[in-house]
Order: C-alpha cells, then structure tokens, then sequence
C-alpha cells in the first residue's frame, strides 16, 4: 500500500512543494484533488487573502465536480452491466 500512497503524496505536495516538481509532473499534480487542498491549507496557515485563496478553492470545485459527473457515469455504466450479467461479484 505504502508503494502507492508516496507518489500521491509526492504529486500532491504533500510531502514537498510540487514547484520542485518537472514541470510535466506539475500538470498532473493538478488533476489530483489534494494538490489544490494543500495550496488552501498553506495559504490558511501562513496567511494569505480571499483573492489568493479563491482561485484554489475555484479549482477544487471544479475537479470535484468533474469527479463527480465521471464517477455518475461509470456507476451507471457498471450497474447496467451488472444487471445483464448478473455478474455483481466480478465489478
């Protein structure tokens, strides 16, 4: 599990600041949702003003709802899958 989790943590920067990051790895850090949250909770600590702050909180509102319509979409996909092939244990 540890194999998986660092490299989250290393995208999101969590553990560094992804500015540290190749810039090509820095634009996949911003499809992950706890990149944004890290930016919020560094400007919450280390003070920071609404208009810093709002384009972050902006960002993470619309990956999450990206993350909700492609989660909606493949439940329903999976769903009708499983109920053709009364197959629920294999999904």
């Amino acid at each position: 599990m540890n194999f998986m989790e660092y490299p989250v943590y290393i995208l999101c920067g969590i553990l560094f600041p992804i500015e540290q990051l190749p810039e090509l790895l820095r634009y996949l850090a911003y499809g992950f949702s706890p990149t944004w949250a890290v930016k919020i909770i560094r400007y919450a600590v280390w003070g920071g003003t609404w208009n810093e702050v709002s384009p972050y909180i902006g960002g993470l509102m619309i990956l999450t709802l990206g993350y909700l319509l492609i989660s909606v979409i493949m439940f329903e996909r999976i769903d009708a899958k499983c109920r053709v092939d009364a197959t629920l244990e294999v999904y």
